[in-house]
């Protein structure tokens, strides 16, 4: 078991670490805050609060707000809709997003220690530049957890694809991105997750990789 999570690892390591010299570089920060609220035993409301910038604290990069709310629909899955507003930029280059999104969350164990964990999620998005182009783009995400002690404190690691549609197929590559961290159950209501992602957007002049230390705090009010 030891040897094979040493294996995932690695692979996680290497999809990471890409051919640097076709790239432009970026090293970067990302913070964000998720307070949930608990309507019944099934369902809930979460709202996610991010705020990225670049050279690492240096300059303001993205504001994103996200309210959603969430359905258990069986011990293994969740049911997800919401609303992003996103804010990309300073000044006159500023770039502002709406967009309507869905989604399905599974988890699932894969040995008695080792957990998985994924989503599907569309976006239905208006990007506003000077005048609203609307476009769909489907994501994927696959990863695990790890728990490394007793008291609440977990390796996890996680790979997001994203596909733009055209001709209403998901077929474009938009962005990829590679997380390792952990995560640790702070108290009852409280849960910091902090890690390295390494995000591979693709640009018209090439693709753009983003260092980051992305860092949620998770607050349960019930």
């Amino acid at each position: 078991m030891k040897n094979a999570l040493k294996i995932i690892i690695v692979l996680f390591f290497l999809m990471a670490i890409q051919t640097q010299a076709q790239e432009s570089q970026q090293y970067n920060a990302w913070n964000a805050l998720f307070t949930s609220y608990s309507l019944t035993t099934s369902s809930s409301l979460l709202l996610e609060k991010h705020y990225r910038t670049k050279s690492f604290y240096s300059d303001q990069d993205q504001i994103l707000v996200r309210p959603s709310i969430s359905r258990k629909i069986s011990k293994n899955a969740t049911l997800s809709v919401g609303y992003t507003y996103i804010s990309n930029g300073v000044g006159s280059n500023r770039v502002s997003e709406n967009n309507l999104w869905e989604q399905l969350f599974v988890n699932y164990p894969i040995t008695k220690s080792l957990r998985g964990f994924g989503w599907i999620r569309a976006e239905h998005r208006w990007v506003d530049s000077g005048s609203v182009n609307f476009s769909t783009r489907i994501r994927f995400r696959n990863g695990f957890t790890y728990p490394l002690n007793q008291k609440g404190l977990n390796l996890m690691a996680y790979n997001e694809i994203f596909l733009n549609f055209s001709n209403s197929f998901p077929a474009q590559f938009n962005q990829n991105w590679n997380f390792i961290g952990f995560s640790k159950q702070l108290s009852e209501r409280f849960r910091l997750q902090s890690g390295y992602q390494r995000t591979s957007v693709n640009k018209n002049y090439g693709v753009l990789a983003k260092n980051i230390w992305f860092t949620i705090l998770f607050w349960k009010l019930q």
